[in-house]
């Protein structure tokens, strides 16, 4: 349902070494350019504070949370629809062997917080940001590489906001969590993967 945005094409160390973006801003305006889930958004949003204003003792998201507390930018915009990251590597081959470890490809993910619980079950709320060879980001100034773009987007999602086409507003964002599995978790924490 989305249309095409071809991927932009990061150079690593080594000219065969290269990693593949898709620019985060671009993406949400596709998905939220529907007018449908822009609504279907907001209206969950409203829904969700509301709630939260009732009983103050119960956590429906980040927002209500401590560490939402200290962030500046939910204190600043606090109409800021809440914005995650996920990381996973994929393995391209059979996952038995000697060899399993040399196909994996890392991915980023991102998703709308503030869809409603039954939507973001679904897979096509997910977006891919980012994908790059495992093995190249063994490396710290391959890791730079691949990760100055989201980071760069992200602070531009959260300084600047984002128009959406067929709307007259500005929607606020904020990064709230990078979550992952268990490797990729302590491999962005730059703990031993195994």
């Amino acid at each position: 349902h989305f249309c095409y945005d071809p991927a932009q094409e990061i150079k690593l160390d080594y000219p065969n070494q290269v990693a593949f973006y898709i620019p985060i801003q671009s993406s949400i305006q596709q998905l939220l350019s529907k007018p449908d889930v822009l609504n279907m958004l907001i209206k969950n949003y409203n829904e969700t504070v509301n709630r939260n204003a009732v009983d103050t003792d119960l956590m429906y998201d980040y927002r209500h949370g401590s560490q939402a507390e200290e962030n500046i930018i939910l204190r600043d915009k606090p109409d800021s629809l809440l914005f995650q990251l996920y990381i996973d590597e994929i393995g391209l081959t059979n996952p038995i062997g000697a060899k399993k470890d040399t196909q994996k490809i890392t991915m980023v993910y991102f998703q709308l917080e503030d869809l409603p619980n039954t939507v973001k079950s679904m897979l096509k709320s997910i977006g891919l940001i980012a994908m790059c060879n495992s093995n190249y980001l063994s490396t710290k100034s391959n890791k730079k590489k691949f990760f100055d773009p989201i980071v760069q987007d992200l602070n531009i999602l959260q300084t600047r906001g984002l128009s959406i086409p067929n709307s007259a507003s500005r929607l606020n964002f904020v990064f709230t969590v990078l979550t992952g599995d268990h490797l990729a978790s302590n491999d962005i924490g730059g703990f031993q993967k195994s």
